[in-house]
């Protein structure tokens, strides 16, 4: 039966109206935050509790709102910043004061103190679910403090869909983080669960270099390194701020901030016009890491084509990301350093004599295995703790249709098998049979750990450092334990036996828990499991070592034991293979000899 029209009522409206504005924790943070920012705050303080389900407090000393105006913010569509539809072409403020206070008091218990300065009395408003329940007078405390608890109480459907506290935090943390970049002449405090985060002192902007790196490092510590200055100005645009070297890129897209106007802001076309300009310089598993601001006129660019506001639409796209693109390759190229000119003489090539009988036989019976990174090709001791199962059969040089014939540049392994050829990339080989086993002992509960004598020390932004700390378990299970140190320090102090890595693919193994665990699930853990693995294999596995010749043949034996030897696991193919009859058309010879 066709359902009636009828008008909703206001409480319905107000819910709905919440939900296109109210995602998570954070969206109720970054309102308040905009709101303290339009009152002329020099000081702002942040308390969260229960990753800001329980209390999200933000307190200020701007201007205030006069007494009698408090109750009249919670309105809908109540304001202090536009009078007409025209005015949101010319707004430089951050939002509508009291704009968002409806939608975050129709699904949670808010409660506002201010006093304007100056004024004999301040107010003390109550509203929850929408409904004023309480108004009094208030100290006349300049300022203004809004407090938000039980977010969500009356809407416990969407309460269901927030992500762990940890996910929650860090979006909470990464909103300050981009308060205390783009204004730094506020002070900002912020505290989760009593435990200061971030704390900046306010400063008035220079516009130097230095004091720009120097804000960034106050907010951020050392999770962007090996930044440089970006400046450039076109037809009354700006774009500066600072962007990784062609050295300094990361594992992640997860530290990249853009601002415009001071507003944070994602846009397709300014992150399509940063990665065209390092395209000459990263692989397709680095990305750069940036803090960029761009001044233009309000009238230029639209924030209200997405409710959050977070999606920006540019006037002029194709100039936008011209200048982005132009100012960011000017600056890679001047940046990148001169090649010395050096004569050099030849490295000559190390004898590599083929063993005696006697040398073969004893190497028959020494376990073998693969080199961690750094270690040379050899059958020393102290890789016996990798033992391989093909050890336990005859020795491959027993058999009469495989024979090791020599290293090409240290890299490639040439056999002769049956009349033919092989040739097996050493280093996509030994990957394979790396990420094999240690996938392997990850399954069965075998995994050895080594715990290093000096932890690891990785730099984050503090969002990141929460969002990482919520996969510290799962990090644990995968050989890897981690540890917080302070409020941007992360320490790794054990990782499996099997690897051995720098400091550099530890830092690059924790971007890629960044990037690819954002909301894990059961399904996306496992597909993490397999990248992080294939990225410490790749790490733990160099080419451009001598083996000598029964590692290679152990490593030959060893490929053809994977469940999948054709290729390591990034894709790369680890042999090429040219049997007798391919070998015969090549020369132009009838047939096989």
């Amino acid at each position: 039966m066709t359902q009636k029209i009828q008008v909703l009522s206001e409480d319905t409206v107000s819910k709905i109206a919440a939900g296109e504005v109210i995602e998570r924790p954070a969206s109720v943070l970054k309102e308040l935050l905009e709101n303290a920012i339009d009152a002329g705050a020099s000081k702002i303080r942040i308390d969260v509790e229960n990753a800001g389900r329980g209390l999200i407090r933000v307190s200020d000393d701007g201007e205030g709102i006069p007494a009698e105006q408090c109750a009249l913010a919670f309105e809908r569509h109540a304001t202090s910043k536009i009078r007409k539809l025209e005015d949101l072409d010319t707004l430089e403020t951050m939002g509508f004061r009291g704009e968002a206070l409806a939608s975050i008091a129709a699904i949670s218990e808010v409660t506002l103190t201010s006093a304007v300065r100056g004024a004999a009395t301040g107010a003390h408003v109550e509203v929850h679910g929408g409904k004023l329940v309480s108004r009094r007078e208030a100290p006349p405390v300049a300022g203004t403090t809004v407090s938000v608890r039980s977010l969500f109480y009356n809407t416990p459907a969407r309460a269901k869909f927030l992500k762990s506290d940890a996910v929650e935090k860090s979006h909470l943390t990464q909103r300050v983080e981009e308060v205390a970049l783009a204004h730094p002449g506020i002070s900002v405090v912020y505290r989760v669960g009593g435990a200061e985060i971030i704390a900046t002192e306010g400063k008035p902007e220079s516009g130097a270099a230095d004091s720009l790196a120097e804000r960034i490092r106050g907010v951020l510590g050392k999770g962007i390194r090996k930044v440089q200055p970006l400046l450039s100005e076109h037809s009354g645009w700006k774009i500066y701020g600072m962007v990784s070297g062609a050295d300094g890129l990361v594992a992640s897209r997860n530290v990249q901030y853009w601002f415009i106007n001071r507003r944070p802001f994602a846009s397709r076309t300014a992150q399509q016009a940063l990665y065209r300009a390092y395209a000459p310089y990263r692989s397709a598993n680095q990305h750069p890491a940036c803090v960029v601001f761009i001044e233009m006129p309000p009238l230029l660019y639209d924030v209200n084509s997405h409710p959050t506001k977070r999606e920006i639409r540019f006037r002029h796209e194709n100039d936008v990301y011209d200048m982005i693109y132009r100012a960011v390759s000017k600056l890679l190229v001047d940046s990148k350093p001169a090649v010395p000119i050096v004569k050099s003489e030849p490295e000559p090539p190390a004898p590599e004599p083929r063993p005696a009988p006697a040398d073969l036989q004893t190497a028959r019976e020494t376990p073998s295995g693969y080199p961690s990174a750094g270690a040379p090709w050899t059958s020393a001791p102290q890789i016996s703790k990798f033992p391989s199962p093909a050890l336990a059969s005859a020795s491959p040089m027993d058999s009469p249709t495989l024979r090791f014939l020599g290293q090409i540049e240290k890299t490639y392994l040439v056999f002769e098998q049956t009349g033919g050829l092989v040739i097996l990339d050493q280093h996509a080989a030994a990957e394979r049979v790396f990420y094999e086993r240690y996938l392997k002992e990850l399954r069965s509960n075998t995994l050895q750990i080594q715990n290093l004598m000096l932890p690891v020390q990785i730099e984050l932004p503090p969002s990141k450092m929460q969002k990482v700390m919520e996969h510290a378990a799962w990090l644990s299970q995968m050989g890897f334990e981690i540890q917080p140190m302070g409020k941007s320090t992360l320490l790794i102090k054990s990782m499996p036996s099997i690897f051995d890595l720098n400091a550099k693919d530890c830092d690059n193994l924790i971007h890629l828990v960044l990037d690819c665990l954002g909301d894990p699930t059961e399904a996306a853990l496992e597909a993490a499991k397999e990248k992080i693995a294939g990225l410490a294999c790749r790490a733990a596995v160099k080419a451009h070592q001598s083996l000598a010749p029964m590692e290679a043949i152990q490593l030959y034996k060893d490929i053809h034991l994977c469940r999948d030897g054709t290729c390591c696991p990034h894709g790369r193919p680890t042999a090429i293979r040219l049997n007798r009859n391919e070998l015969a058309r090549r020369f132009q010879r009838p047939g096989a000899p």
